[in-house]
């Protein structure tokens, strides 16, 4: 499920790639952060369980994805700000759990399932966690205000 959350992610990074001020962080288990500007178009690959972003001109980076606590968005973008720095929302996997943090006030949380039924409504504000114990396994999308996102339990 982590890699899925990190391939979304980076997918959501590569299509924002042409928007100024729009960075993505990743965050390691250590608390350290590396940040790649998207004007910079950076590449992405996963290959054996390790998540590789280089920019042109630049030395890529790989990191182990046991390593890597989260990914997110720092900056404006259309997908929805995402990491403390804008106020917006991020996405945590671990141990079969999904957490979004930095949810706005009185926001609706819901999640569809892959036919698009709606599973869930909730109102939810700071941190929401969905869990496999919650919900059959299977892909779902989460939709919190503009921030839309697939997971997989």
């Amino acid at each position: 499920m982590r890699k899925l959350i990190l391939l979304l992610t980076l997918l959501a990074a590569a299509a924002l790639g042409g928007r100024a001020q729009v960075s993505l962080r990743v965050i390691h288990v250590s608390g350290d952060e590396s940040v790649f500007h998207l004007d910079k178009q950076p590449e992405v690959s996963f290959l054996g369980g390790t998540l590789t972003i280089g920019c042109p001109n630049e030395e890529a980076v790989a990191f182990e994805l046991d390593d890597v606590a989260s990914i997110d968005f720092l900056g404006k973008s259309g997908v929805g700000s995402a990491g403390a720095v804008a106020g917006g929302i991020s996405v945590t996997v671990s141990g079969g759990l999904v957490t979004f943090d930095g949810i706005p006030a009185g926001s609706l949380v819901e999640l569809y399932n892959i036919a698009g039924a709606l599973v869930s409504s909730t109102k939810s504000e700071g941190s929401h966690t969905i869990g496999r114990s919650e919900l059959p396994g299977g892909v779902y999308i989460v939709k919190i205000n503009n921030f839309v996102t697939k997971i997989s339990l």
